[in-house]
């Protein structure tokens, strides 16, 4: 499978809007439910990822067609410049063939020239491959938020993670 990597851009708008449309109606256990975007709201959310040079949203596209998606946002605070988090998702059809893990190695390339050091995300506990991935790709636990989430009535934990990155030479 050849894939492509590459920023977002405001052309994008359309087919991120469907993609979230795809992804929301799977109704995964890993993911928080959100309703479905306006392409207003798709806008605003892009701009939420480029209009700050400290964070980014990167496509994993297969075909030209959006296939993965990783937005990281930059903390504002003046003593957390050098952090962000990041939420990265993958389209059904492509899950396990290693999109998610370009998404974020290519963070991990992104991330230091742009003045980030350290990248933390949060995972439900009831997502084992994702927590597995991340904690391949080197991300530590660092916490647990016990019963931070209702899932289909029941308590789910989120498991804090986090990777320190190099700063480049």
């Amino acid at each position: 499978m050849n894939h492509l990597i590459r920023e977002v851009s405001i052309d994008d708008a359309e087919e991120l809007r469907e993609y979230a449309i795809r992804l929301f109606a799977e109704r995964l256990p890993g993911i928080y439910e959100r309703p479905i975007p306006t392409l207003a709201e798709e806008l605003q959310f892009i701009r939420a990822h480029t209009d700050d040079p400290r964070s980014t949203m990167l496509l994993a596209t297969v075909d030209g067609r959006i296939a993965g998606l990783l937005g990281f946002l930059a903390c504002q605070l003046p003593q957390q410049q050098h952090v962000g988090a990041l939420g990265v998702s993958v389209d059904q059809r492509y899950r396990g063939r290693g999109l998610g893990g370009a998404l974020i190695t290519a963070l991990f390339e992104w991330a230091p020239r742009n003045g980030i050091t350290r990248v933390e995300l949060e995972a439900f506990a009831v997502n084992p491959r994702a927590l597995a991935l991340y904690e391949r790709l080197g991300f530590e636990r660092e916490g647990r938020r016990t019963g931070a989430v209702i899932i289909d009535g029941e308590p789910v934990d989120v498991i804090l993670l986090a990777r320190i990155l190099k700063e480049p030479s």
